[in-house]
């Protein structure tokens, strides 16, 4: 949802945000964000874990997070849904292991929690991290973290579809996810922090 918003805020022009055709030349993939090449005015979506190189100095990064139950329960019906290689290209973006997905309501194979972790801390770009539902409520937080303004859709509950699950794997996963769920809803809603003036070490 952020994705489709920030083009518009970098081009506040009515064509563009109405035209899906323009908003692809100014979006991309960063899967791999140590190998990708940056330009400015170009908006980047990535599952990645933080770059331990430089990036370009005209850069901000936008770390947002839920409840991970809800990215276990959507991966379960997508992988019904798209099958297999789906999910393994998901695991890759992920930088962990394919194969292990039948054991996602057990464990943590997409490793979720270290994910979160290597995010939500100073990073050596400046980086905003913010809870999702904490979005509508920070339009303003990030309108200056960007220099333009932003201007999200009307706030919509999240709908979790669960009739495609059995009612043992939703318990497996909130169990197995509690501890994440907590220390997720523990983190501030909104997080700014300044960029570092060393390199992170690889």
């Amino acid at each position: 949802m952020l994705f489709d918003c920030v083009p518009g805020a970098l081009f506040p022009l009515g064509a563009l945000r109405e035209n899906r055709r323009a908003k692809l030349w100014i979006t991309e993939s960063a899967w791999n964000m140590e190998t990708r090449s940056y330009r400015r005015g170009i908006v980047y979506k990535t599952h990645d874990y933080p770059p331990s190189v430089p990036l370009p100095d005209f850069t901000r990064v936008i770390y947002t997070f839920a409840d991970p139950t809800e990215v276990i329960f959507s991966l379960m019906k997508q992988d019904r849904k798209l099958g297999r290689s789906w999910i393994d290209e998901h695991y890759l973006h992920l930088r962990v292991p394919s194969g292990d997905f039948d054991r996602i309501t057990e464990e943590d194979t997409l490793e979720l929690g270290a994910h979160f972790r290597s995010w939500h801390q100073p990073q050596a770009f400046p980086l905003l991290c913010i809870k999702y539902r904490a979005l509508w409520s920070s339009e303003e937080i990030l309108s200056d973290f960007l220099g333009r303004k932003v201007k999200l859709p009307p706030y919509r509950e999240r709908q979790t579809d669960l009739s495609q699950l059995s009612p043992e794997d939703v318990e497996k996963v909130r169990h197995t996810y509690a501890g994440l769920i907590e220390e997720m809803e523990i983190a501030p809603d909104c997080q700014l922090y300044p960029a570092l003036r060393q390199n992170i070490p690889r």
